[in-house]
């Protein structure tokens, strides 16, 4: 579901058509935790019953757009204060970030949504979110104008309010007190500074530093370093290679795969900086640690595009049948040619 192009009441009668028998038994565990549930890393409000990042997203969107402010408040403290991680190796919290670019995306943005964040505001006066939804929303606001092409296709009053918009994102985000700063507003800091050409090292730096599990720190700044924003495939080869070393006492050499994840259908392997036999090893690691599907799947795609037969045999080998997912593999070597191109090679 491509639910960032869609609005509220899509996205409500998304969730009620597509979550399946068994996550509809999934529930807010906060509609029932004590009343310490909001305390810090309290084991009984961890969100074990959601299943993953897309689902949990989906649940804090569809609080948002059905006005249950409350709930939605205290869902966003736990599931931030929690250490939990997902399947895939992702902290939980990742699914907050998501769930703000469904609850406002920038296409078919509602210019209304900063009346709703109004009413959250109302409904919770001591909220720590909807100073952050404010500062989201003028971001978004801002690529709803701009729009998603480059830059020859955008007037320059289009670029004028793209750049007025970020300014006030960035003003509202700066006068939030440093003791409210949640991972939220390093990642929206981030994200606003990369579009407004600010530096974002130190930024990326004491966020990983707070939250080493927020991988989107790391990973939102990776699809910037590429040759169309400025940049060079070298840039980013030396992105993911520090960032791997900074986090191998943790995450071994898993990250260099995540980051180059991020830009997989932005340029065939031969045109990158890429290392294949650091991305295969990386590769390896990161399906040891976190089993997933799409790991495996994505794996099996790069191995295909890096023409490395063996290794591409090994892994579609040890691939369940049941939890192959042709959606999963990159563009231009989908699983069908990937197939077409195994079969003729042996």
């Amino acid at each position: 579901m491509n639910i960032k192009a869609w609005g509220l009441a899509a996205l409500l009668s998304a969730i009620a058509s597509n979550v399946d028998a068994e996550a509809q038994r999934f529930i807010f565990l906060w509609e029932r935790a004590p009343a310490g549930c909001v305390e810090r890393a309290a084991s009984s409000c961890d969100p074990s019953a959601w299943p993953d990042p897309d689902q949990a997203s989906y649940y804090l969107a569809s609080l948002y757009a059905n006005g249950q402010f409350k709930l939605l408040d205290d869902a966003l403290e736990n599931i931030l204060a929690s250490n939990a991680r997902f399947l895939n190796g992702r902290s939980v919290g990742t699914a907050a970030a998501f769930a703000f670019s469904y609850m406002l995306p920038s296409t078919n943005l509602d210019r209304k949504e900063i009346d709703r964040i109004a009413k959250w505001r109302d409904a919770v006066p001591q909220s720590h979110f909807t100073s952050l939804a404010e500062a989201y929303y003028w971001r978004r606001r801002a690529w709803n104008v701009r729009g998603a092409g480059y830059i020859n296709t955008v007037s320059t009053e289009s670029l004028d309010l793209f750049n007025k918009y970020l300014r006030d994102s960035d003003r509202l985000l700066q006068a939030i007190p440093e003791a409210d700063r949640n991972v939220l507003w390093y990642s929206f800091s981030i994200e606003n500074s990369l579009d407004l050409d600010k530096p974002t090292g130190a930024l990326v730096d004491e966020g990983m530093k707070r939250w080493p599990h927020f991988y989107l720190l790391v990973e939102e700044v990776a699809p910037r370093l590429q040759p169309k924003w400025g940049h060079s495939w070298r840039d980013l080869e030396s992105f993911a290679t520090r960032w791997t070393e900074r986090l191998a006492g943790t995450e071994g050499d898993s990250m260099y795969a995540r980051i180059y994840i991020r830009v997989r259908n932005d340029a065939a392997i031969n045109e990158t900086r890429v290392d294949w036999p650091t991305l295969k090893r990386s590769f390896q690691d990161l399906v040891k640690r976190y089993p997933t599907p799409i790991y495996k799947n994505l794996f099996a795609s790069y191995a295909c595009a890096a023409r490395d037969l063996p290794t591409y045999i090994e892994v579609m080998s040890a691939l369940p049948k049941d939890q192959l997912r042709p959606k999963d593999w990159n563009n231009g070597h989908s699983y069908e040619a990937c197939s077409r191109w195994g079969s003729r090679e042996t």
